[in-house]
């Protein structure tokens, strides 16, 4: 169970799950079962191919994910024994439930942020280099100006001596 007990969560992980139930069945049913443990904020199962057979059961506090998960942990639902971990992350229930929808809006926000300072710096490279391409072609009309410059007042030079 050590794997259990490195990052407690109030999402628990259910795998081994059934794949041939209804979701909504599905969902009830794992709600019904582990109810007794505490308040259940959300009951997610997804039926697509990559995440059928799992779940996450999100409790409102700690103590009851960490009994549910002691209690339920390898016994037998619609004859399959359950394989149940702590989720790896927060879910968006628990996180709505501990500080209001403030706390997704500002997650959201910090990853707008992000994506905007990325854009910001490729934008940033594209003027720079736009820059340097338009100071490259003044130096090269200024060299060639000059150096018209230069072959005109030759021509007046000699023709004034002559």
């Amino acid at each position: 169970m050590s794997s259990n007990s490195e990052n407690p969560n109030t999402t628990l992980y259910v795998r081994n799950l059934p794949d041939k139930i209804n979701k909504q069945e599905l969902r009830q049913q794992l709600y019904f079962r582990f109810q007794s443990y505490g308040r259940i904020l959300d009951v997610v199962a997804l039926k697509t191919d990559k995440l059928r057979g799992q779940a996450w059961i999100v409790f409102d506090v700690l103590s009851a994910a960490t009994s549910a998960i002691r209690a339920e942990n390898g016994s037998r639902f619609y004859s399959k024994p359950m394989t149940i971990h702590y989720a790896k992350t927060t879910s968006n229930a628990t996180k709505i439930h501990r500080g209001g929808a403030g706390d997704m809006y500002n997650d959201a926000q910090k990853n707008v942020q992000r994506m905007t300072i990325s854009n910001a710096s490729e934008s940033s490279l594209g003027l720079k280099r736009a820059r340097e391409a338009e100071e490259l072609q003044r130096r090269d009309n200024d060299a060639a100006a000059t150096s018209i410059n230069t072959q005109d007042s030759n021509k007046r030079v000699k023709v004034d001596s002559s």
